[in-house]
């Protein structure tokens, strides 16, 4: 009996984005909240998925960048839903779900667009991005640090403090599990970020050409396995693709819808969703379950659009391969079921058949994946255009005995229950075998028939690296030879000397015989002065001596021709003149002043005012030069009266002044008008102005003298009163 196997192959590409969803009422009525354990999971294929204001959508290509929607609308039953990422572990996507009571609680998200609660995530901030890892961690974002969840348990954050808070500038980041590196693009559209999630470092890549402004984020980022970023504008809807790698960018849809509530997912193994021009393998049927000597019969359908020649390098058949779990990635390991060719393909027209017989597939639980064949390049078809199904063997056993997980009937006590199809290990239909060192590994561990090479990579070899890093036979004549130093030390680091002695080269002894002009056994020495020479040179200990003749002395001669230190208080003293100077010819006057003796002020500073140096005469209130002890002294006066009477009597006519040794005067007098009526410099005033006496009365007088050598005059002013 044979059971139908029905595939469908079509020439499509989905899009499928995922955006942040609004609202959520942990009480909601909707059936958009469903039981994690009801939940269909994706297929990693090349289809972008977008959560658009509480609604999952897919985002098509080929219909001009539609969105089409999937599932319930959740409005009612989150008030936000961010950090949205593709989990490639089980195909669900996973996404930060804000509650009524301010509460985050992390929402799993199935094909149907159907969600469900995994539990309270506590400490996260209202700001965040995220996506997931290659191991299924999810990653966000929040304010200046990098947290891991794992989505198994909520409870368990990690969380590393990165160098800048990026959510001012970046709306949302995507995971590269080429490189293992996020990336996030800026709202100026002119660099793209790389974060390191291990070291927390970031680093800027500029974009060529720039996207342009943004203003509202790029909220949606996808990522496929050719490394080619795809960056939606909340502003515009535009969608261009980056490389990761270049930062070369490219338009692919200037139609798409402008939103900026979003957040977008994609299973990042996935081919490039904008090359419409791959075949995609969708729609496989197969029974749950099947029993002993069955066979499965695979009807393959639509097969006229495997042929895409003019694009490709070639025309693509189809594999079959099975799978004891689900995998990412069905081009590596599996079990090789059948292939369907594209010429089989060609020829069959509507359909071809392929039977698949029992005794191939796994004795219990598998999956078997169709994929294309030949395996498709980056330039042609990424390798995620596959399908899937789950089946379960059985069979019918007589009596008591059970099918074992070999696919015999026997009793489960028998010695042989599953050990027919047991590997190295034990293990029922398990993969692993002995390889040539004895080891039991799967075949495409990497360790593989590595354990018992040598260093010639010869299996069960005998040659193993020496100390010199040279792959040899331990018992050769040269192991261990290459490198070894002066005493027979492999590596070692002493070298013979030019004394031929065997030494570190940073020895104290290194070299010890070599005089000071390396010569071994040379007899030259360096002297006191630095000089190599020979002990007997007449030079020795000569270039640096000082005046005393004292090598490396600090004795020289100063310019009194003695032979000091320069810091001895009498260098340079001993011929120095009065002013200090070296074999100067200045000398201390009679004054106490150092001047040369020919010097116009020599013994001048101090003369008195007879010219005599330190002589005691000066110049008296009369102007004469005397010592003040002389009698002539000061002897000076000028004295001038109070009144006169003019009236020829003989006394007192006359109003002039008295003195005595007074060189010179000038006698001013003025009537009470301020006429001068008298001006003399040897008489004296008669009483009469122009011939006419004058009144009796106060008259006011102006008296300019001076005593001999005196300059300036000086002055006495006061009043006489003219009596008759």
């Amino acid at each position: 009996m044979k059971k139908s196997l029905l595939i469908t192959v079509l020439l499509t590409i989905s899009h499928f984005i995922l955006s942040p969803a609004i609202g959520q009422d942990p009480n909601c009525a909707s059936d958009c909240l469903n039981s994690c354990s009801d939940q269909v999971p994706f297929s990693c294929s090349n289809n972008f998925y977008q959560l658009i204001e509480r609604q999952l959508y897919i985002y098509s290509a080929e219909d001009g960048f539609s969105l089409t929607p999937v599932g319930p609308d959740c409005g009612d039953c989150y008030r936000s839903l961010n950090s949205v990422g593709y989990n490639t572990i089980d195909n669900f996507i996973y996404g930060l779900a804000l509650l009524d009571g301010n509460e985050y609680q992390l929402s799993k998200i199935d094909a149907n667009g159907n969600m469900c609660n995994l539990g309270e995530i506590p400490g996260l901030s209202n700001n965040f991005a995220g996506d997931f890892d290659s191991e299924g961690v999810l990653h966000i974002i929040a304010e200046k640090k990098l947290c891991k969840i794992d989505v198994n348990n909520v409870s368990l954050i990690t969380c590393l403090t990165l160098t800048d808070d990026i959510l001012t500038y970046y709306s949302d980041i995507v995971y590269n599990p080429e490189d293992g590196f996020f990336y996030a693009v800026g709202k100026s559209g002119v660099t793209m970020l790389r974060i390191d999630p291990i070291a927390g470092t970031m680093r800027l890549i500029q974009l060529v050409p720039s996207l342009g402004s943004c203003p509202a984020g790029f909220g949606s980022l996808w990522i496929d396995q050719n490394e080619d970023l795809f960056a939606y504008c909340n502003s515009n809807g535009k969608i261009t693709k980056i490389n990761v790698t270049s930062g070369a960018t490219e338009l692919m849809s200037a139609t798409g819808e402008s939103n900026s509530n979003n957040d977008g997912a994609s299973c990042p193994f996935a081919q490039d969703i904008f090359n419409i021009n791959c075949p995609k393998i969708e729609n496989i049927l197969l029974p749950n379950a099947l029993c002993a000597n069955e066979e499965i019969e695979i009807k393959t359908t639509n097969l006229s659009n495997m042929s895409i020649s003019e694009n490709m390098e070639a025309d693509f058949g189809i594999r079959f391969v099975a799978f004891t779990a689900p995998t990412s990635n069905p081009y590596e390991g599996g079990r090789f079921l059948a292939s369907v060719n594209f010429n089989e393909l060609s020829n069959a027209h509507s359909e071809a058949i392929t039977v698949i017989p029992a005794d191939m597939l796994y004795k219990n639980k598998f999956y078997i994946y169709a994929i294309l064949d030949n395996f498709p390049t980056q330039e042609d078809c990424s390798p995620s255009a596959v399908a899937i199904v789950e089946a379960e063997f059985c069979i019918n056993c007589p009596g008591t005995t059970i099918a074992d997980e070999c696919g015999i009937c026997l009793e489960e006590d028998s010695p042989d229950f599953n050990q027919k199809c047991a590997d190295c290990e034990g293990v029922p239909n398990g993969t692993k075998i002995i390889d040539e060192c004895g080891e039991c590994l799967e075949t495409n561990d990497s360790d593989f028939n590595q354990s018992c090479l040598d260093c010639e990579d010869v299996l069960n070899g005998t040659k193993i690296i020496d100390e010199c890093g040279l792959c040899l036979e331990p018992n050769g004549s040269d192991f261990n030879q290459s490198c070894i130093d002066c005493e027979g030390v492999p590596n070692g680091t002493k070298i013979t000397d030019e004394c031929d002695v065997c030494l570190e080269p940073n020895d104290s002894n290194f070299n010890s015989c070599l005089d000071c002009e390396g010569v071994p056994n040379g007899t030259k020495i360096t002297d006191e002065c630095g000089i190599c020479l020979e002990p007997n040179d007449s030079g020795f200990n000569q270039s640096c001596i000082d005046c005393a003749g004292i090598p490396n002395g600090i004795k020289i001669t100063d310019e009194c021709g003695i032979c000091l230190e320069p810091n001895d208080s009498n260098f340079n003293q001993s011929c120095a003149d009065c002013a200090g100077i070296p074999n100067g010819i200045k000398i201390t006057d009679e004054c106490g002043v150092c001047l040369e003796p020919d010097h116009t002020n020599f013994n001048q500073s101090c003369v008195d005012c007879a010219g005599i140096p330190n002589g005691n005469a000066v110049i008296d209130e009369c102007g004469k030069c005397f010592a003040t002890d002389h009698e002539s002294f000061n002897d000076c006066f000028i004295t001038i009266p109070t009144a006169f009477s003019p009236n020829d009597d003989g006394a007192n006519d006359i109003f002039r002044p008295v003195y005595k040794n007074v060189s010179e005067f000038q006698l001013l007098v003025y009537n009470r008008w301020g006429e001068n009526v008298f001006i003399s410099t040897k008489n004296g005033w008669d009483g009469n102005f122009k011939g006419t006496p004058q009144k009796i009365g106060v008259y006011a007088f102006v008296l300019y003298y001076k005593y001999e050598l005196e300059k300036p005059f000086k002055q006495i002013t006061g009043n006489v009163t003219l009596i008759r």
